[in-house]
């Protein structure tokens, strides 16, 4: 699309697909409907990140975090603005420097 620089934020990827699993429990069927759907997740962010990597890719902590709920939103925006922060605070002078020419 013509930027410069891409920085991707991935939200799949490192995501264990299932928290807990009890295997004396039968699975629900909305259970094993989102975990497929996690799968296919991050196999299609997994194929697009390998075929077209971003200059910077930040992962930020979304393990305890269900998209679907809205509630869970600010907490969501909040952990990627702290893996924003940090990839800031890993950048040298001199990649600073660049990233502003």
């Amino acid at each position: 699309m013509g930027a410069d620089y891409v920085i991707a934020v991935d939200v799949n990827l490192g995501q264990p697909l299932q928290a807990e699993y009890d295997p004396k429990k039968m699975p629900s069927l909305w259970t094993i409907f989102t975990q497929t759907c996690r799968i296919v997740e991050n196999n299609w962010t997994d194929r697009i990140l390998r075929t077209n990597p971003p200059e910077v890719l930040l992962q930020p902590d979304l393990h305890d975090i269900f998209m679907a709920r809205l509630r869970h939103v600010t907490r969501a925006i909040l952990r990627g603005k702290i893996a924003a922060e940090r990839w800031i605070e890993s950048l040298t002078p001199e990649m600073r420097m660049r990233l502003m020419a």
